[in-house]
């Protein structure tokens, strides 16, 4: 057996000690929290029900006082749902998942206080959902994100043995409504949850005319404008500037950078021209490349619409017969220009 590399210790064990004392009762690690706080394989799921202005302040103590820096923030959904990428001083990532959304409004439909209610600590360190919730969002995503059960048989079947059997039809009534009533409880009543794929379109049918019911319609257009207000203003991607260089070389490049970059974007992209595509970059958290016919001899790195660019490098042409080293030039300009960028709750 593997021992667990201990490269987000860290910073997660000061940052869960101090949410416990900080916001205790308002959150939680929503799944994959085995190997936490020493380890998370991909990003680190929390529900929140506090002040997202007094969550971040808390981060970025933390970051600082841990040698980890935040590199990136991304609103991603309404109400308050935002996306952290930090990295220390050796090289590790780390990106921690808030979904804040009290009122159901999102993309699920599932309240955030509902999930940090009677919550279990795990190893006295971090709170996790009890069984009767963890089975229903769970059970939930699924339905939402159109994935087959079968993917999570294991955890379904694990919840749902220790859950409050009555408190799972009710949250679920809550979710897809009284309509879906026989398919729930048909499901309910199998050992492998198993839905045909005619009840899962059913049951996404219901939830989304639940969604629908229960969220003012010009109100939930209102909050999706407001985060599409924040990411053209506080955008999370990069324009960088390269020369035309033959398709081996720019591929070797390209691979180079996104090594070195990690998870800070969440596309690289090649694009030979348009200036509205580049600019969509910005807005979507994409890296992206813009190779130049008449290439000046330096480069720069813009991580805003307006304004002087973030970062600009010399860097012969020449040198880019050695992709790993100019990628490397380019990381480095990346990072530091990603750092000085302004974030605003």
């Amino acid at each position: 057996m593997t021992e667990t590399p201990s490269i987000h210790r860290s910073f997660l064990e000061p940052f869960f000690k101090a949410m416990n004392v900080q916001f205790s009762g308002l959150w939680c690690v929503l799944h994959s929290y085995e190997s936490l706080p020493d380890y998370s394989a991909s990003d680190v799921d929390m529900a929140f029900s506090g002040s997202p202005k007094k969550l971040e302040e808390l981060i970025l103590r933390i970051a600082e006082e841990s040698n980890w820096t935040v590199y990136q923030k991304l609103w991603y959904d309404i109400a308050n749902c935002y996306y952290y990428i930090l990295k220390n001083e050796e090289g590790h990532f780390l990106a921690i998942d808030f979904l804040i959304d009290n009122s159901g409004m999102g993309k699920y439909g599932f309240s955030t206080s509902l999930l940090t209610q009677d919550c279990i600590m795990h190893n006295n360190l971090h709170p996790i959902p009890c069984s009767t919730v963890a089975f229903c969002y769970k059970f939930t995503k699924r339905i939402v994100k159109q994935r087959s059960i079968n993917e999570d048989i294991a955890y379904l079947k694990q919840h749902y043995e220790k859950a409050d059997k009555d408190g799972v039809q009710r949250i679920l009534m809550g979710q897809f409504g009284s309509g879906a009533t026989p398919v729930l409880e048909e499901t309910l009543a199998s050992d492998t949850f198993e839905l045909p794929n005619q009840s899962m379109e059913l049951l996404l049918k219901y939830k989304q005319q639940e969604i629908a019911r229960s969220t003012p319609v010009f109100y939930k257009l209102f909050l999706q404008f407001k985060r599409i207000f924040y990411r053209i203003s506080f955008p999370c991607g990069a324009i960088i500037h390269i020369p035309l260089l033959p398709d081996g070389q720019r591929e070797r490049f390209t691979h180079q950078l996104k090594e070195k970059t990690g998870i800070l974007f969440r596309f690289i992209r090649y694009e030979k021209s348009g200036l509205f595509k580049s600019l969509q970059g910005l807005l979507g958290s994409t890296l992206v490349i813009c190779p130049q016919q008449n290439f000046p001899g330096y480069s720069t790195i813009k991580t805003h619409w307006l304004g002087s660019p973030s970062e600009k490098l010399t860097l012969p042409e020449d040198n880019f017969k050695d992709p790993e080293a100019c990628a490397e030039v380019y990381a480095k300009s990346i990072f530091s220009a990603l750092k000085k960028r302004k974030r605003r709750i």
